[in-house]
């Protein structure tokens, strides 16, 4: 963690040195002085407030907002309030600045980093909304605070310029999963609506095909290739050393780890399909110390302490003998790993499952490589096929569980790697069935995703129905296939 440890020795020198300076140096040295790279610091280009922060927001029932299928949505929950912020009205205005009761905060979300995370404001002495500035660092978002004009790293959580400079921010804790999973767990929350006083296109992702690629827009300070790029991971801070937690190495049902990293006991709830992970410390304030496992299919509810009491995805006691107890979120966030690794260079992963839990047992043939790819021939057949575009998409949303429940999906693993998923025991009403799947079939891309995690092959397979036509790569009988469809 040299990166932190040279950013906290800056800041002490500075601290120790300010009081001997001069009035008008005391002055300059706040707008001159950075706690990051300065040659590392990128203009992303529409200038400061070229990007709009929403500062109004407007809040609308579940049940008015626009159907967002697969798309990701950020929650957050004070007191009784809950509060829903889609990923398509934040990647074109990156903060919102909200009050809830005696609270006000600022949900700060990056597209580039894929990064969440929301900062109480309510201690800013002046102005106590968050702009964008601009400006990049590690193609992470800089916020600026409009009551100092002090600039901020989002994911150091830390004012890296300005008035304010190496003050920490003070997280709320947020959850970050599919619009489906976060409508079945709070049906009754508010949605940001989309009536947010400016002319913009929420149906169009402004970034192309970012999002699914290996391609980065700006340049990061430091590389790691034992991710893809836009992996979505959980990190966990603990002092100088961090653990990322790839969302896609959960299984497919809610996972319990209770652990014990750096010295720091807590607990990590993931679930690859729901599309979720949230970690919480496990001492409680009078030192005990807590046991934590699954509990499924009672969303909110994601796990149960050994003395019986229930809590839920933001860390509460809803049931049991310590109904009303609160656990202390853990210092972490969600972020594209590209955007972790630059930050939090050396990072620990969690290797976890490899995805087994999506069949029901995994033969521990699946964990050699089944046979090369050199042995295989180029793709050299196209079968094609009409789908109507509402069956495909209730296919592929309300009838998912309905795959992995009546099919066996294993990882076809070459040279270590996940390089798609074997198809097996498909029923003949299966959804896969009527896309033309058969069993046995190596699944390996959907629309040129490569298919390397439990949640890749879920979301190859959902962003279809945004699109006039797909095509599935498979492998069959030693042969490569193209499937072609097209959505009427």
């Amino acid at each position: 963690m040299f990166r932190t440890k040279y950013l906290k020795l800056l800041l002490i020198v500075m601290l120790v040195f300010l009081p001997f300076c001069d009035e008008e140096a005391v002055e300059t040295i706040p707008s001159n002085e950075w706690l990051i790279p300065k040659d590392q610091i990128r203009d992303g280009g529409p200038g400061k407030d070229g990007i709009p922060s929403i500062d109004n927001p407007k809040f609308i029932p579940i049940k008015d907002a626009p159907t967002l299928n697969i798309d990701l949505v950020i929650g957050i929950k004070i007191g009784s309030f809950v509060r829903a912020f889609p990923h398509p009205i934040l990647d074109q205005h990156e903060i919102v600045n909200h009050t809830i009761n005696s609270t006000s905060f600022a949900l700060t979300y990056c597209p580039l980093t894929g990064s969440g995370i929301a900062w109480d404001t309510s201690a800013f002495s002046l102005n106590k909304t968050v702009g964008v500035s601009g400006q990049l660092y590690n193609s992470n978002l800089i916020p600026y605070d409009r009551g100092t004009d002090s600039n901020w790293s989002q994911m150091m959580n830390m004012c890296v310029n300005g008035q304010l400079i190496g003050q920490e921010a003070k997280q709320i804790h947020v959850v970050e999963t599919t619009w489906g999973t976060w409508k079945m767990m709070y049906p009754d929350s508010l949605v940001l609506s989309r009536d947010t006083g400016f002319n913009r296109n929420y149906d169009v992702y402004p970034y192309d095909d970012y999002k699914f690629s290996d391609r980065l827009i700006f340049p990061v300070s430091n590389e790691d290739n034992r991710l893809s790029k836009k992996a979505r991971i959980h990190g966990v801070i603990v002092g100088e050393e961090t653990k990322a937690y790839p969302i896609g190495s959960f299984s497919p049902v809610i996972t319990v780890l209770n652990e014990d990293f750096n010295g720091l006991e807590f607990v990590i709830v993931g679930d690859s399909l729901k599309n979720f992970a949230v970690s919480f410390k496990r001492k409680l304030s009078d030192g005990t110390l807590l046991e934590f496992e699954p509990v499924e299919n009672e969303l909110p509810v994601i796990m149960k302490d050994k003395g019986g009491s229930k809590w839920d995805i933001f860390g509460n006691a809803v049931s049991g003998p310590r109904v009303g107890a609160k656990l202390e979120p853990t210092n972490s966030f969600i972020s594209y790993w590209f955007a972790w690794a630059a930050f939090y260079p050396g990072a620990e992963i969690y290797s976890g499952g490899l995805g087994t839990g999506l069949i029901h047992t995994l033969s521990a043939d699946f964990l050699e490589p089944i046979r090369s790819d050199s042995d295989l021939l180029p793709y050299h057949e196209i079968k094609k096929k009409e789908l109507d575009r509402f069956q495909i998409s209730e296919m592929l949303t309300q009838k998912w569980p309905e795959i992995v429940t009546n099919t066996e999906i294993a990882p076809h693993i070459v040279d270590g790697q996940i390089q798609g998923f074997e198809i097996r025991n498909r029923t003949p009403l299966s959804p896969l069935s009527r896309l033309g799947i058969l069993d046995g079939d190596i699944i390996t891309e959907v629309n040129s995703i490569k298919l390397k995690d439990v949640y890749s092959l879920f979301q190859a397979f959902q962003i279809v129905q945004k699109k006039g036509k797909f095509i599935i790569g498979l492998e069959r009988n030693r042969r490569l296939i193209r499937l072609l469809y097209t959505l009427e």
